[in-house]
Protein backbone atom coordinates (compact mmCIF):
# COMPACT_ATOMS: atom_id res chain seq x y z
CA UNK A 1 0.00 0.00 0.00
CA UNK A 2 1.47 3.35 -0.70
CA UNK A 3 -0.05 6.84 0.46
CA UNK A 4 0.63 10.13 -0.35
CA UNK A 5 0.20 12.83 1.36
CA UNK A 6 -0.19 16.57 0.49
CA UNK A 7 -1.42 17.64 3.93
CA UNK A 8 1.01 20.94 4.53
CA UNK A 9 -2.15 22.71 6.38
CA UNK A 10 -3.51 19.57 8.11
CA UNK A 11 -2.39 16.66 9.57
CA UNK A 12 -5.75 16.29 10.76
CA UNK A 13 -7.37 12.55 10.50
CA UNK A 14 -3.76 11.15 9.75
CA UNK A 15 -3.30 9.48 14.14
CA UNK A 16 -6.66 7.81 12.62
CA UNK A 17 -5.27 6.53 9.02
CA UNK A 18 -2.11 5.16 11.10
CA UNK A 19 -4.51 3.56 13.75
CA UNK A 20 -6.20 1.70 10.98
CA UNK A 21 -3.22 0.87 9.28
CA UNK A 22 -1.94 -0.75 12.29
CA UNK A 23 -5.17 -2.46 13.34
CA UNK A 24 -5.03 -3.97 9.66
CA UNK A 25 -1.49 -5.15 10.11
CA UNK A 26 -1.21 -3.02 6.87
CA UNK A 27 2.55 -1.92 6.25
CA UNK A 28 1.94 1.24 4.01
CA UNK A 29 4.69 3.45 2.23
CA UNK A 30 4.38 7.01 2.55
CA UNK A 31 5.52 9.45 0.44
CA UNK A 32 6.05 13.02 2.07
CA UNK A 33 7.32 16.30 0.75
CA UNK A 34 9.85 18.57 2.63
CA UNK A 35 6.78 21.14 3.85
CA UNK A 36 5.05 18.28 5.55
CA UNK A 37 8.05 17.37 7.14
CA UNK A 38 9.00 20.30 8.50
CA UNK A 39 5.46 21.12 9.97
CA UNK A 40 5.07 17.34 11.44
CA UNK A 41 8.63 16.50 12.35
CA UNK A 42 7.03 14.54 15.23
CA UNK A 43 4.21 12.45 12.75
CA UNK A 44 6.94 11.88 9.91
CA UNK A 45 9.15 9.98 13.31
CA UNK A 46 6.16 8.18 14.70
CA UNK A 47 4.95 6.57 11.58
CA UNK A 48 9.25 5.67 10.90
CA UNK A 49 9.36 4.34 14.01
CA UNK A 50 6.26 2.01 13.06
CA UNK A 51 8.83 0.40 10.76
CA UNK A 52 7.08 2.01 7.85
CA UNK A 53 8.73 3.60 4.67
CA UNK A 54 8.78 7.46 4.41
CA UNK A 55 10.10 8.31 1.10
CA UNK A 56 11.27 12.20 1.16
CA UNK A 57 13.19 13.73 -2.18
CA UNK A 58 14.69 16.89 -1.14
CA UNK A 59 18.22 18.79 -2.49
CA UNK A 60 18.10 20.51 1.14
CA UNK A 61 20.45 17.72 2.44
CA UNK A 62 20.30 18.89 6.28
CA UNK A 63 16.55 18.04 6.33
CA UNK A 64 17.15 14.99 4.75
CA UNK A 65 19.77 14.08 7.42
CA UNK A 66 17.40 15.01 10.35
CA UNK A 67 14.67 12.47 9.09
CA UNK A 68 16.13 9.39 6.72
CA UNK A 69 18.66 6.44 8.03
CA UNK A 70 19.38 5.52 4.83
CA UNK A 71 19.33 7.28 1.37
CA UNK A 72 19.19 7.05 -2.37
CA UNK A 73 21.69 8.96 -4.34
CA UNK A 74 20.72 9.52 -7.67
CA UNK A 75 22.93 11.33 -10.34
CA UNK A 76 22.72 11.72 -14.05
CA UNK A 77 19.24 10.11 -13.76
CA UNK A 78 20.27 6.98 -12.12
CA UNK A 79 20.55 5.75 -8.94
CA UNK A 80 24.20 5.27 -8.22
CA UNK A 81 23.01 3.83 -4.55
CA UNK A 82 21.18 3.42 -1.59
CA UNK A 83 23.70 3.92 1.85
CA UNK A 84 22.85 3.62 5.27
CA UNK A 85 23.76 7.30 6.65
CA UNK A 86 25.61 6.24 10.17
CA UNK A 87 27.92 3.79 8.42
CA UNK A 88 28.87 6.21 5.40
CA UNK A 89 29.63 8.95 7.82
CA UNK A 90 32.84 6.95 9.36
CA UNK A 91 33.79 6.51 5.63
CA UNK A 92 34.14 10.68 5.31
CA UNK A 93 36.92 12.50 6.29
CA UNK A 94 36.29 15.21 8.80
CA UNK A 95 38.09 18.32 9.97
CA UNK A 96 39.36 18.65 13.08
CA UNK A 97 41.52 21.44 14.19
CA UNK A 98 43.72 21.69 17.11
CA UNK A 99 45.42 24.61 18.69
CA UNK A 100 48.29 24.02 21.32
CA UNK A 101 49.98 26.27 24.05
CA UNK A 102 53.23 26.29 21.40
CA UNK A 103 54.12 24.55 17.98
CA UNK A 104 54.10 21.24 17.54
CA UNK A 105 55.51 19.77 14.57
CA UNK A 106 53.08 17.87 12.01
CA UNK A 107 55.61 14.51 12.24
CA UNK A 108 54.28 13.81 15.33
CA UNK A 109 51.33 12.86 13.58
CA UNK A 110 52.40 11.26 10.40
CA UNK A 111 52.47 7.53 11.56
CA UNK A 112 48.76 7.58 12.51
CA UNK A 113 46.23 6.00 10.17
CA UNK A 114 43.35 7.69 8.40
CA UNK A 115 45.00 11.21 9.77
CA UNK A 116 46.36 13.91 7.86
CA UNK A 117 47.56 17.09 8.13
CA UNK A 118 46.00 19.54 5.75
CA UNK A 119 47.34 22.81 7.01
CA UNK A 120 49.70 23.76 10.13
CA UNK A 121 49.83 28.05 10.80
CA UNK A 122 51.99 28.48 13.85
CA UNK A 123 50.02 26.49 16.93
CA UNK A 124 47.23 25.16 15.42
CA UNK A 125 47.25 21.90 12.96
CA UNK A 126 43.98 21.35 10.57
CA UNK A 127 44.06 17.43 10.06
CA UNK A 128 41.55 15.39 8.00
CA UNK A 129 40.52 12.19 9.67
CA UNK A 130 38.68 9.15 7.87
CA UNK A 131 37.33 6.95 10.58
CA UNK A 132 37.67 7.24 14.29
CA UNK A 133 39.39 10.02 16.43
CA UNK A 134 40.60 7.95 18.82
CA UNK A 135 44.14 7.53 18.00
CA UNK A 136 44.89 11.29 17.39
CA UNK A 137 43.10 12.01 20.57
CA UNK A 138 45.54 9.50 22.55
CA UNK A 139 48.25 11.35 20.46
CA UNK A 140 47.17 14.40 21.57
CA UNK A 141 47.32 13.76 25.03
CA UNK A 142 50.82 14.25 25.03
CA UNK A 143 50.48 17.75 24.37
CA UNK A 144 49.33 21.27 26.03
CA UNK A 145 45.83 21.90 23.57
CA UNK A 146 44.13 25.10 23.88
CA UNK A 147 41.31 24.00 21.75
CA UNK A 148 39.70 21.04 19.66
CA UNK A 149 37.38 21.45 17.18
CA UNK A 150 35.52 18.89 15.55
CA UNK A 151 32.41 17.57 13.83
CA UNK A 152 30.78 15.10 12.49
CA UNK A 153 30.60 14.74 9.05
CA UNK A 154 27.31 15.43 7.31
CA UNK A 155 25.25 14.04 4.16
CA UNK A 156 26.42 17.08 2.63
CA UNK A 157 30.32 15.76 3.14
CA UNK A 158 29.36 12.37 2.12
CA UNK A 159 27.68 13.73 -1.40
CA UNK A 160 30.34 15.80 -2.42
CA UNK A 161 33.33 13.35 -1.09
CA UNK A 162 31.04 10.63 -3.61
CA UNK A 163 31.32 13.33 -6.61
CA UNK A 164 34.87 13.73 -6.13
CA UNK A 165 35.71 10.18 -5.96
CA UNK A 166 33.93 10.10 -9.02
CA UNK A 167 35.08 12.83 -10.73
CA UNK A 168 38.77 11.37 -10.82
CA UNK A 169 37.95 8.43 -12.15
CA UNK A 170 38.53 8.07 -15.89
CA UNK A 171 36.30 9.12 -18.24
CA UNK A 172 34.63 5.82 -19.69
CA UNK A 173 35.06 5.09 -23.63
CA UNK A 174 32.49 7.01 -25.73
CA UNK A 175 28.57 5.65 -25.24
CA UNK A 176 29.73 3.64 -22.60
CA UNK A 177 27.43 3.85 -19.33
CA UNK A 178 28.79 5.94 -16.29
Amino acid sequence: VSLVFNATDSAEGLTAILNTLSAWKVRATFFVNGEFIRRYPDIVQEIAAEGRTVFFSSHILHEVEQVCDRVAVLRGGRLVGVFDLAAQRRLVSRPVTVTFDTPVPQEAFADIEGVTVANTTGATIAFSVTGGIGELVKRLAAYTVIELDAHEPTLEDFFFSMYQARAQEPAPPSGAPR
